[in-house]
């Protein structure tokens, strides 16, 4: 039987003796492994700079932070009797939890009620910070992100593509603008080897819609303007319910869309999206080399 994802938030609390935790940070355990994020984090380090104004030592909450990395790194925690578990075991974060000290707390273990895969780890990392952390994203939208990126990920994993070298992340493209200026677009997937041959982006359906779309949209009219893909090489990948197809905002967000690049609705057109994937991505060489 698999074993259930689990987590740990961090929590500041400024005054103990009114004990008003403030989230800074989760603790995701996966039995592939362990993850976190916490505020000012930028890949290990942290950027004190970044800390909220309720946050009374900045230098305190930085080094509970590099402890709990570093016993993330090392893949093993200490409780405080000498005893070490390492990440196999989702007591690991039991033991982490014990080394709670005055302002600065492991606490709400919970378990993840979603099946997930290695690959669905940080989309999950990045969808308890937001709906834990963030004040600015609310859950609806947290939550439509972590699904639809894990529906790419069962996609990437069912074509055997999940890691392969022309396949690229979250990756940035310099456009250059008016008067010398350049902005940089962040896309979801990267397709292509060295310039992109194909660009894609994930539309979470939340009440924001029309407001993300629009920005999608500007970003495909963007890299096309600059001849950087052509309108066939780019997508807005989607995956609405049957309920929000039928609304407004999903048709008019759509729509605008739909001007500028095309979109792939992934709970209809699952399979278009994976022969567009083979397609893209040449098979890996150990693999060819067995057909």
């Amino acid at each position: 039987m698999t074993t259930q994802a689990q987590y740990l938030v961090a929590k500041h609390i400024p005054q103990v003796e009114r004990n008003e935790p403030r989230n800074f940070g989760i603790i995701l355990w996966t039995p592939w492994g362990v993850t976190s994020r916490f505020i000012g984090q930028y890949g290990q380090d942290i950027d004190g700079r970044k800390f909220p104004d309720w946050v009374v030592d900045g230098e305190v909450m930085k080094e509970w932070i590099y402890y709990w990395q570093n016993a993330i790194k090392k893949k093993r925690a200490l409780s405080p009797k000498k005893s070490a578990v390492t990440d196999e075991s989702p007591d690991f974060l039991e033991v982490l939890s014990e080394s709670n000290s005055g302002n600065f707390i492991l606490s709400d273990r919970s378990f993840v009620v979603d099946d997930i895969t290695k690959e669905d780890i940080p989309a999950l990392t990045k969808y308890l910070f937001s709906i834990l952390v963030e004040m600015g994203e609310d859950k609806q939208t947290a939550k439509a992100s972590f699904d639809i990126e894990k529906e790419c990920n069962r996609i990437l994993k069912d074509v055997h593509r999940t890691r392969h070298p022309h396949l690229k992340r979250e990756q940035s493209v310099i456009v250059p603008l008016a008067n010398g200026t350049n902005d940089i677009l962040d896309f979801d997937y990267w397709v292509g080897n060295g310039t992109p041959k194909k660009l894609y982006q994930r539309l979470p359906i939340t009440r924001r819609i029309n407001e993300v779309g629009h920005s999608i949209a500007w970003q495909f009219q963007q890299v096309q303007r600059v001849k950087l893909i052509d309108r066939e090489d780019g997508a807005a990948l989607v995956m609405p319910t049957e309920e929000q197809r039928c609304s407004e905002d999903y048709k008019r967000a759509i729509a605008v869309l739909s001007t500028e690049t095309r979109v792939i609705d992934l709970s209809t057109s699952r399979d278009f999206f994976i022969e567009e994937i083979e397609r893209a991505l040449p098979r890996p060489i150990e693999q060819r080399t067995l057909d």
